[in-house]
């Protein structure tokens, strides 16, 4: 399996071969209240973490969660160092409800994007950075 992919607890298949994520009944994706790519094999919505968090935390987080699932991965992971910082300035803090979310997401991704989503859920934003900016090396970024 490649770092920042994952596999569908349901299926078993990988990300771009689940259907799971599609209404059963006339498999139509629900892009306004049910995007799959805010939706991943933990279970977990992306909005169930980001509606717990501040407006710069909650987005780098929404942008590790969905990287490469709606843009390009580059430009998802780019976003998320983008408010990571901005989290940074404005010493903004992770609540309980959310930390314990995010590493729920976080045992179903690999790598750096597992590493940087642990980091953002302990507030340490700078390492968090570290982390993604990792992953941008991997991806020849």
């Amino acid at each position: 399996m490649s770092k920042g992919k994952w596999i569908c607890t349901e299926c078993g298949k990988v990300e771009k071969d689940c259907l799971c994520l599609l209404d059963a009944e006339n498999f139509e994706v629900d892009m306004v209240n049910q995007p799959p790519h805010y939706k991943d094999a933990s279970g977990i919505e992306c909005i169930e973490v980001t509606k717990h968090m501040s407006f710069c935390g909650g987005n780098c987080f929404k942008y590790l969660y969905r990287a490469g699932k709606k843009g390009a991965t580059v430009e998802d992971l780019k976003k998320a160092i983008w408010y990571a910082e901005r989290a940074w300035l404005g010493s903004e803090q992770v609540c309980d409800e959310a930390n314990e979310k995010i590493g729920d997401i976080a045992n179903h991704r690999t790598g750096h994007i597992q590493d940087a989503m642990l980091e953002l859920a302990d507030e340490n934003w700078l390492e968090a950075i570290d982390a993604i900016d990792r992953e941008l090396d991997m991806l020849g970024e």
